[in-house]
């Protein structure tokens, strides 16, 4: 079999979290961490190394840049997840996106995330629970990808980089503590069909979530493809047991 494409990615990145206390650990508020999750099946079972994977309809949360080189002039995508089903019934996390290309490289974007999560209303009784995200982009493409040997101006970049380790309210030590590592793999046999695994670990003080992930996908007729993921945390016991996500795509 010959690997069409083979992507690795080991991502180091930086997440903001929703401060629930004054003292002890700052761990994401569940709906917070729910939203700001891999939302597609593609990039959960790379570890949630989406940033590496090429331009597709799920781009507009990992990074709406890769848009101009999503296929087809029109995509969209919608992703299902059971959330913590481990420990409860009826909780899940659902998203959406679509992109457009417009003339001369520019495309829009949107997408939409939707969290439903029971609420402990009183001491007996839950109430329902909904949180949700909406996120709209337009990207266009400024200049054609360099030439090998080229050199491209990446300032901007780092600095942004610099700066995002500079916001923790415990300082450096937090920000350090707010490092994810995700590491992924993804491979394709003819274009058609891809298997993918991959490993996410957060510090003790963030959630402690470790866990490993296996996917696969399959894309057929030249517009249509499905995405599965499923998690295996490394706990005994842990919360994130038996999730998943599905996922389909549409390109015209």
């Amino acid at each position: 079999m010959k690997a069409i494409w083979f992507v690795f990615a080991c991502v180091l990145s930086c997440h903001a979290v929703v401060v629930c206390a004054q003292t002890g650990p700052r761990i994401p508020d569940p709906a917070a961490y729910a939203l700001s999750m891999a939302p597609d099946a593609r990039a959960s079972g790379m570890g949630f190394a989406g940033t590496a994977t090429s331009g597709d309809a799920n781009a507009m949360f990992w990074n709406p840049g890769k848009l101009p080189d999503a296929p087809g002039a029109l995509g969209v995508s919608a992703t299902y997840s059971p959330w913590l089903p481990y420990l409860m019934d009826d909780a899940w996390v659902g998203y959406a996106s679509m992109y457009r290309k417009l003339a001369k490289g520019q495309v829009v974007g949107a997408s939409v995330d939707y969290f439903n999560q029971p609420r402990l209303s009183s001491a007996n009784t839950l109430s329902p629970g909904r949180d949700f995200a909406v996120s709209a982009a337009y990207a266009k493409l400024l200049v054609p990808t360099p030439a090998p040997g080229r050199n491209v101006n990446q300032r901007p970049y780092l600095e942004g980089i610099l700066a995002s380790f500079s916001d923790a309210p415990g300082g450096f030590k937090e920000e350090m503590q707010e490092v994810v590592v995700s590491v992924g793999a993804e491979y394709w046999y003819q274009e058609k069909f891809a298997l993918r695994s991959g490993y996410r670990a957060e510090n003790a003080e963030k959630g402690g979530r470790k866990f490993l992930t296996v996917g696969a996908g399959a894309r057929f007729l030249d517009h249509f493809g499905i995405d599965f993921a499923y998690l295996f945390p490394t706990g005994v016991n842990d919360a994130m047991k038996n999730m998943y996500k599905v996922g389909g795509l549409l390109y015209f």
